[in-house]
């Protein structure tokens, strides 16, 4: 709690949040704090992934994955 405060004094913006939200987190607090600071809930490790790396699903990456998302482009496997 004491992070996503400090965070948000920060003025720190599109936070995810989850994979539950906190208790305090009514509709209206969450409707303020979608306003103000662009805080998200948490969806699918993939979409979430695929949203932060500013990748579209399934347009390919021409690097053999099987996935289809060109996040393998960006990640490297030693």
């Amino acid at each position: 709690m004491a992070i996503l405060l400090t965070l948000l004094h920060l003025g720190i913006k599109d936070i995810r949040l989850g994979p539950s939200l906190p208790a305090f987190v009514t509709p209206g607090v969450l409707d303020v704090l979608v306003k103000t600071f662009e805080i998200k809930p948490v969806s699918t490790p993939d979409a979430d992934l695929n949203t932060i790396l500013g990748v579209s699903v399934g347009t390919g990456c021409g690097g053999g994955c099987a996935c289809g998302s060109g996040i393998e482009k960006n990640l490297r496997i030693n």
